[in-house]
């Protein structure tokens, strides 16, 4: 009885996002969840916008005419439309099919979220209370704004988000397990997660370490060295998708989230809008260098923490070094690497922040084991979600103060700082206890 109470909690945020993600795409009301939606440029109803990028770009190829100023929204030309573009374009598929695939994705995303959702529950060592939380807080991120822009803009990394968790919890299968042949799966789905989006290539973060390739890891092997070719290749897309993306620009979070958006709002003032003020522009290279040392202090806390946690507990007993073969560490580290790549590199848009849920998970499940370190690495995840995509005021006047969004930009910066000191003093630094 107790398993099937467990595994009902399961349902706690597909069903929350089902309901959330039909009610907005039935009303196209997405200002109730304070989302600014575009217009409909398709026949489909919602706008689905950077889906319709690469369905206009899929007619402009069945027509042969030049893709570089495809998009029907007039942006800058990003160079990762082309392949899904010749995808669509190869089946025949394109703006008239906007809509049909803008709800393919967001089904991808609900699979997504119920594989997590199980898989959290099957994991799960702890009470079923705690269990119920979990998934509460999966719920929760679930249902985020950032979540809902991923939907209203028909976002293709929805379905890198399903290829990134496919993989990560096939490259966690016990190499001694009868079904280690499904981590072959993961080579497979990380190589076209990457192929999907250049820097998901961060999801290979837990599997880099002194005893990779001692322990003949073939399938991460594989899977880590194709993705590797593939953005080396395509290094001029990546570089100038950065550029017209406008990564480096001063941004506040109110229409991103990186490194350099904490101190770029937190200088703004009260009076928040996209770009940041004139102040933190003509002070932005202070900032960003700020920002950076801010980073690396927030890592050198963690990092101290973590190797005085680990020196006083058993070496062979509830040490997180022990646990790189193992889901919980290889799904905080693998979504929490796709986020940290990113983020370390320039601006991103706030439905990135959907890697949030995997990596939520993780954290939950360590707390099982490490509760102090998993539960702040969750909460953090929670709140950063609560804050996110801020980009207009709910129909109710309702949007966050910008001392929230400072809150929110600060939990970004100790979860991800906490990630990087994860790796770090598991992948370069040996203690003393594991030198016994």
């Amino acid at each position: 009885m107790t398993s099937l109470i467990r595994l009902a909690t399961a349902a706690i945020a597909p069903i929350s996002f089902a309901t959330v993600a039909i009610s907005l795409i039935r009303t196209n009301n997405w200002a109730a969840w304070g989302v600014e939606s575009l217009p409909a440029m398709t026949p489909a109803t919602v706008s689905f916008g950077d889906l319709a990028n690469i369905t206009a770009t899929a007619d402009c190829l069945a027509n042969q005419v030049p893709i570089e100023t495809c998009d029907p929204y007039g942006r800058p030309f990003q160079p990762y439309v082309e392949l899904p573009a010749q995808l669509l374009n190869a089946a025949n598929l394109g703006t008239d099919s906007t809509g049909v695939i803008g709800i393919a994705l967001a089904i991808i995303f609900l699979l997504t979220i119920t594989l997590v959702s199980i898989t959290l529950a099957l994991t799960w060592e702890k009470s079923t209370a705690t269990l119920a939380a979990s998934q509460a807080l999966i719920a929760m991120i679930s249902i985020s704004p950032a979540s809902m822009l991923a939907i209203e803009r028909g976002q293709i990394e929805q379905l890198t988000l399903a290829l990134v968790v496919l993989a990560l919890i096939s490259l966690s299968i016990s190499p001694q397990s009868r079904f280690a042949s499904f981590r072959y799966l993961g080579s497979l789905t990380s190589f076209i997660a990457t192929a999907t989006k250049y820097l998901s290539i961060g999801m290979f973060l837990p599997f880099i370490h002194r005893n990779m390739f001692a322990k003949k890891n073939l399938a991460v092997f594989i899977g880590l060295t194709l993705s590797a070719i593939f953005v080396l290749v395509s290094l001029p897309s990546v570089l100038q998708a950065t550029d017209t993306s406008g990564a480096y620009d001063p941004k506040t979070t109110k229409s991103a989230f990186g490194i350099t958006t904490l101190l770029a709002t937190a200088f703004s003032g009260e009076n928040l809008f996209y770009e940041a003020s004139n102040e933190v522009i003509n002070n932005w290279q202070t900032i960003t260098i700020a920002s950076y040392a801010l980073f690396i202090a927030a890592t050198i806390i963690w990092i101290a923490i973590l190797i005085a946690a680990r020196n006083r507990s058993e070496p062979t007993k509830n040490n997180l070094a022990n646990e790189r073969e193992q889901l919980p560490w290889i799904l905080t580290l693998g979504s929490g690497g796709v986020l940290l790549f990113p983020y370390l590199l320039g601006n991103n848009h706030d439905y990135r922040l959907i890697f949030l849920i995997p990596l939520a998970a993780g954290a939950a499940l360590i707390s099982t084991r490490r509760p102090a370190i998993g539960s702040l690495l969750a909460v953090c995840a929670g709140i950063t979600a609560l804050t996110s995509a801020p980009m207009i005021p709910t129909p109710n006047g309702l949007i966050w103060p910008s001392e929230v969004l400072i809150v929110g930009d600060a939990s970004l910066l100790i979860l991800l700082s906490g990630i990087a000191a994860l790796w770090l003093t598991t992948a370069l630094i040996t203690t003393r206890k594991e030198m016994a």
